[in-house]
C-alpha cells in the first residue's frame, strides 16, 4: 500500500486561501452591485408610470380635467392609463354639458323673469284702468279715456272700441287712439 502526500508550507496555503477569499468577496460584491442595478431599473420601470398615474389622478381630483397620461405600454399600467384618460375625457364632457345646461337655464330664467315683470306691469295697468272705469259713469268720456289709457299703459300703437249697433249688423267705432292722433268714428260689418 502506497500513499502519496504533498507538503506545502503553511504560509503559502494561507496566502492562497486569502486570495481565493478576496476574489470570492470581490465577485460577491460585483454580483450584488449588478443585481442591485437590475432591481433598481426594474422597479423604476414599474414605479415611474405609477407615479405619473398618481400625479394625473391628483390633478383630476383637483379639478383639472384637461390632463392626460402618456404611457405607451401594453401591460396593466398602460390599460390603467388609458382608463384614466377616458374617465377624464368623460368628466370633461359632463362638466361642459352641465355648464351649457346651466347657461341655457339661466337664459330661460332671465326670459321668464322679464315676461313675469311685463305681465305684472300689465296686471297693474289693468288694475289702474279698472279703477278709472269704476270712477267714471259717462260713456262718451269713459270710452276715449279707456283707449288713451290702454294705448299708454300697454304701449299699443292703435286702440279702438267698437260697439254693436241696435240692428246687430255693424260694429261701430266709438273711441280710438292711433299713436298720437285719434280716430273719430267708423263702421265695420258685424257678422252674426
Amino acid at each position: 500500500d502506497w500513499s502519496l502526500a504533498l507538503v506545502y508550507p503553511r504560509e503559502e496555503i494561507i496566502q492562497q486561501t486569502r486570495q481565493l477569499q478576496a476574489a470570492l468577496t470581490a465577485y460577491s460584491f460585483g454580483l450584488v452591485f449588478i443585481f442591485g442595478l437590475i432591481i433598481f431599473f426594474f422597479t423604476r420601470t414599474i414605479t415611474n408610470p405609477l407615479e405619473k398615474l398618481t400625479k394625473v389622478a391628483e390633478e383630476i381630483s383637483n379639478g383639472n380635467l384637461d390632463v392626460s397620461v402618456s404611457i405607451d405600454s401594453n401591460d396593466e399600467v398602460g390599460a390603467l392609463a388609458e382608463t384614466i384618460n377616458r374617465m377624464a375625457a368623460q368628466l370633461q364632457d359632463t362638466y361642459n354639458n352641465l355648464e351649457r345646461r346651466i347657461t341655457e337655464r339661466t337664459v330661460d330664467l332671465e326670459i321668464a323673469r322679464r315676461q313675469t315683470e311685463i305681465r305684472a306691469g300689465q296686471l297693474f295697468s289693468i288694475s289702474d284702468v279698472s279703477k278709472i272705469i269704476n270712477s267714471e259713469q259717462e260713456l262718451n268720456i269713459l270710452l276715449p279715456l279707456i283707449t288713451r289709457l290702454v294705448s299708454e299703459r300697454f304701449n299699443f300703437y292703435h286702440v279702438g272700441i267698437f260697439l254693436i249697433d241696435d240692428a246687430r249688423q255693424y260694429a261701430v267705432l266709438q273711441a280710438a287712439r292711433a299713436g298720437r292722433a285719434g280716430l273719430s268714428s267708423g263702421r265695420l260689418l258685424y257678422p252674426h
